[in-house]
């Protein structure tokens, strides 16, 4: 299993690939693809919005990310990430059980009460 630099780096080279050319490291890439599929967890709404938040709270510098390390702040990918699942609140509305619909307000709120504290610890 490729590890994320080492994948990112087959990415590039598969990228530099000459136009209308299949190269065979892309076959590998799909390979290590579907490898991957079945070594993960069926996603279900609750860890895609979870998955959604946990991005928003690194971009917040709340969490380290996923290598361990604290990355810098990045307000505006914390409110995409934020606008994101409010706009999966409302386009799901009346299609969540209870458990869903409750775990989506909790997280749009706490991110939000996050991001408006670092964006005033940013300027203040």
């Amino acid at each position: 299993m490729a590890t994320g630099d080492g994948l990112l780096r087959m990415l590039a080279r598969v990228h530099r690939g000459a136009p209308g050319r299949i190269p065979s490291q892309r076959r590998y890439i799909f390979a290590h693809m579907a490898e991957q599929v079945h070594a993960l967890d069926p996603v279900d709404f609750s860890t895609h919005a979870l998955s959604l938040a946990s991005t928003a709270l690194v971009a917040l510098g709340r969490m380290p990310g996923p290598d361990g390390e604290s990355h810098p702040l990045d307000l505006e990918t914390a409110r995409h990430l934020i606008d994101v699942l409010a706009m999966l609140e409302q386009k799901t509305k009346g299609n969540l059980d209870e458990a869903e619909q409750k775990l989506l307000a909790s997280l749009i709120y706490d991110l939000r009460v996050a991001y408006v504290d670092a964006q005033n610890a940013k300027h203040g």
